[in-house]
């Protein structure tokens, strides 16, 4: 997949860790090669623009330096321990080019972060992982030392937790992401450089969202809906009331399901008696028509042989 899409566009680049990011396509949509190749393709224009649609890191870099000024702004202790003891914020570099399919070796937590990036603005790693490193704050200061190696450690260990409180940290990136949204982030503690990028509108990380993108979407279970209707299957089943019921009583207005349209044209009587009989009726509706024309044609069988009355021998 990787070499079909560089093969595609061949302004595209690259670079180590994008197929961690695709194999998780792969895993999660393996049914729909086609709807695989187009999220990847996607994720690589313009939520990886700056990664690859460039021969190098030189925008990265920058993007990275915002990572502690960013914690410092909503906690100064663990801000000053990270420049205290010389961290860089290449520790997060895997986590923000990879989005953390490199370090978390968990299927449905990977995949719930990807939801996350996929509904965001593409610099949400750089959230996530600075709420990443504060949701971690007893433990890092409980080290017994806060040297280099040992801070360095323990941040690289991270995201490999079994029991990461992946929903927590979201919540925090979000509340993160509200304050200091990317551009206010990048004119306030970016680089010259970056600034200068971003006012050229060459960060392809800050020229959000694309004419494609939605910000709102209706829930999987109306798409999966609208798939069946299209392919002319059963669509209302018992799951999807409940889900409409739910949604109604939620004071969620959900689109309304089409009306059926009545049959077409002058048919038979026999032609009508099965069309008006609905595809998706229960075995036991049609055990019980059924047996009412047994009924009805015994009763004129029966009729038939009785002789007329005043007939003689």
């Amino acid at each position: 997949m990787v070499n079909a899409l560089m093969a595609k566009d061949s302004t595209l680049h690259y670079y180590q860790g994008l197929h961690d990011v695709f194999s998780v396509f792969v895993l999660v949509l393996t049914e729909d090669p086609d709807l695989c190749f187009a999220v990847a393709e996607r994720v690589a224009l313009f939520f990886m623009g700056d990664f690859t649609r460039r021969s190098d890191f030189s925008v990265l870099i920058p993007l990275l330096d915002l990572l502690i000024p960013l914690i410092e702004a909503f906690d100064a202790d663990v801000g000053s321990c990270l420049r205290a003891c010389g961290l860089h914020a290449y520790v997060c570099l895997p986590w923000v080019i990879a989005w953390w399919a490199h370090d978390c070796h968990d299927l449905a937590m990977i995949a719930r972060l990807f939801d996350a990036f996929l509904s965001a603005p593409p610099l949400f790693p750089i959230y996530v992982a600075a709420a990443l490193i504060l949701e971690g704050k007893s433990d890092l200061f409980a080290l017994e030392s806060r040297d280099f190696s040992a801070v360095h450690r323990f941040l690289s260990r991270l995201p490999s937790q079994p029991d990461l409180p992946v929903e927590a940290i979201l919540a925090r990136a979000h509340g993160m992401l509200q304050a200091f949204p990317p551009a206010k982030l990048v004119q306030s503690q970016g680089s010259p450089f970056l600034r200068e990028l971003a006012r050229s509108r060459e960060v392809h990380g800050l020229n959000f969202p694309p004419p494609w993108y939605q910000r709102e979407a209706l829930p999987d279970w109306i798409l999966l809906e609208n798939r069946r209707r299209r392919d002319k299957r059963v669509v209302r089943s018992k799951h999807t009331r409940e889900r409409r019921r739910q949604a109604h009583l939620a004071g969620v207005s959900m689109p309304a399901p089409p009306a059926k349209s009545p049959p077409e044209g002058p048919r038979a009587f026999g032609d009508r008696f099965w069309t008006y009989v609905s595809p998706s009726a229960s075995f036991a509706s049609t055990l019980v028509a059924c047996a009412a024309l047994v009924g009805c044609m015994a009763v004129i069988l029966k009729l038939s042989e009785r002789k007329p009355t005043g007939s003689t021998s």
